[in-house]
């Protein structure tokens, strides 16, 4: 978005004033000078600067952002007038649970006064926007003067807590603009953004009301706007957190992706917001991968049985490196562990798995692939399967990997292949790609790791026709979807699974899906020590 440029005849508003002046001239030439040929212009003018006034989207004063490309399957959730410690926390946790990223308007002065809150927004990668320090309703009376203050104070109370002093996206309060806060935002050179999609969730208590009219307008490309909190003291937007649970279900139903403002603009969007993080995380914390496979895995693995490591395809593979394997990490193996579960440390993001693991005498952790929880060179046996490719940071995953892997450990490792071969089960299960075999091997091999052998692997079913009955009962009829799946179909697969046909080096066949590999830190093997507890 180009912003406008200091020259007057690059202002809407002077534009529009030098068109009034043309359309007087002209009435009074034809009709000749009368109140009627002077009024009619001018109710216009006056007319087209209330537009300009009370219209969110309105680009008379300054150009303001409405919405997205209308192409693609992603929408931004946009959250106004917090944090509020009563409210935010659970809109956060609907966010966390679908994967869903959103950008959050906040006033500055709450911002300052619930630092906790705020914390946990960068921790979770979602975006902080400037909605004014103090949130006046009066505002857009104000002069230059005191709109820089209220935009400059807030945009500080944003790059505090950010540490950074990137100009934020600014929503101006109400959604109000006038001429003093055109020319206070072409000073700072701000991005404004307006929405495209008013949820009504500050005129209505009633969150499937809520959710219904979002649902029913939605479309690609849309900014929504929401309320996670009030500008008056003691005053809440309770309804807001079950709205969102109800707006994001039936988003997913839609396969449409929630991102926040700037992604939703692109790169090339100029003060594209703050991407908020914490400045001292060594790895990213991934909620798109803990939102979406929470969601996913969470209720597969609540009633799900444990199947021991001894009955999958995988098993000979492993037994054949157990002796040289006495310190053993397993990454993301929810309730269908590859490697034994005595004397092997565990790694999931899902709590209903580690609690099945840890009644089995597992040692059982919660964490995540890019920010594992052990010392460097700690295990001589690595496996992350079906792991890899549900996260936005591969090279930050493989870095961990890599990091905690002995000279000379081994390392198991699946894969889907071929991105032209994807299909909505992937979108559903959050993926977030599938590689080319050359690509793959390249950047194992900027890790420090070297294919030794690969066979290939995965249950999904090759039938497309089989796979989108499949993918419309898990969005449709979840829990018998899920029932099916652990009683019936992966009990049948684990019986019929065929045996692993491991070959030299990484199979590079259009027609393979997914395969594993059997790789090789560089580097002589170090003498094995016990692994450390978390």
């Amino acid at each position: 978005m180009r912003l406008p440029a200091r020259s007057a005849l690059s202002s809407r508003a002077n534009v529009l004033a030098l068109a009034y002046a043309a359309a007087t001239a002209g009435s009074v030439g034809v009709f000749g000078f009368s109140l009627l040929s002077v009024g009619i212009p001018a109710a216009i003018l006056l007319a087209l600067f209330a537009d300009g006034i009370a219209r969110p989207g309105s680009s008379l004063f300054y150009p303001t952002v409405t919405h997205g490309p209308r192409t693609g399957q992603r929408v931004a959730l946009s959250f106004d007038d917090g944090p509020d410690p009563q409210v935010t926390p659970a809109v956060l946790d609907a966010l966390s649970q679908y994967g869903a990223r959103a950008t959050f308007f906040t006033i500055g002065r709450l911002l300052e006064a619930h630092p906790q809150v705020a914390q946990r927004l960068l921790a979770e990668h979602h975006e902080l926007g400037n909605h004014s320090w103090q949130h006046s309703r009066w505002q857009n009376f104000f002069g230059v003067r005191r709109q820089l203050l209220e935009i400059e104070r807030g945009a500080q109370a944003v790059a505090t807590l950010a540490g950074t002093e990137q100009q934020p996206l600014y929503r101006p309060p109400i959604g109000l603009k006038s001429p003093p806060l055109g020319r206070a935002a072409r000073r700072l050179q701000l991005t404004l953004v307006a929405w495209s999609l008013h949820s009504r969730d500050s005129q209505c208590d009633d969150p499937h009301r809520i959710a219904r009219r979002v649902l029913r307008k939605i479309r690609p490309g849309d900014i929504v706007l929401m309320h996670d909190g009030h500008d008056r003291p003691g005053h809440h937007r309770p309804a807001c957190a079950p709205a969102l649970q109800l707006i994001l279900q039936g988003l997913r139903e839609r396969q449409l992706r929630c991102v926040t403002v700037s992604e939703l603009l692109g790169s090339g969007q100029p003060n594209a917001g703050i991407p908020v993080q914490p400045a001292t995380a060594r790895a990213r914390g991934d909620p798109e991968l803990l939102g979406a496979n929470r969601g996913f895995y969470d209720p597969l693995w609540r009633d799900a049985r444990l199947i021991t490591p001894e009955r999958f395809n995988t098993w000979p593979l492993v037994r054949s490196l157990l002796d040289r394997s006495p310190r053993r990490l397993e990454v993301a193996p929810g309730l269908r562990p590859r490697l034994p579960i005595a004397g092997t440390q565990f790694v999931d993001i899902s709590a209903p798995a580690l609690a099945r693991l840890r009644e089995r005498g597992g040692r059982a952790t919660q964490g995540n692939i890019t920010a594992l929880p052990f010392p460097d060179g700690a295990f001589d046996l690595v496996c992350a399967l079906d792991i890899v490719e549900h996260v936005d940071d591969d090279d930050g995953a493989l870095s961990e990997l890599s990091r905690v892997a002995a000279p000379g450990a081994a390392l198991l490792l699946s894969v889907p292949l071929h991105p032209a071969q994807w299909t909505a089960f992937d979108d559903f299960v959050g993926h977030r790609r599938r590689y080319e075999p050359q690509r793959l091997r390249s950047k194992l091999a900027e890790h420090g790791f070297v294919v030794d052998q690969s066979a290939v692997y995965g249950m999904q079913p090759k039938s497309s026709r089989l796979l989108d009955l499949g993918m419309w009962h898990l969005v449709h009829r979840r829990e018998r979807a899920m029932w099916w799946y652990n009683h019936v179909f992966m009990p049948l697969g684990v019986r019929f699974q065929k045996k692993l046909a491991l070959v030299p080096g990484l199979i590079d066949d259009d027609k393979v899906a997914e395969i594993i590999l059997v790789c090789r830190k560089a580097g002589a093997a170090a003498t094995p020590q016990p692994a450390s507890r978390p």
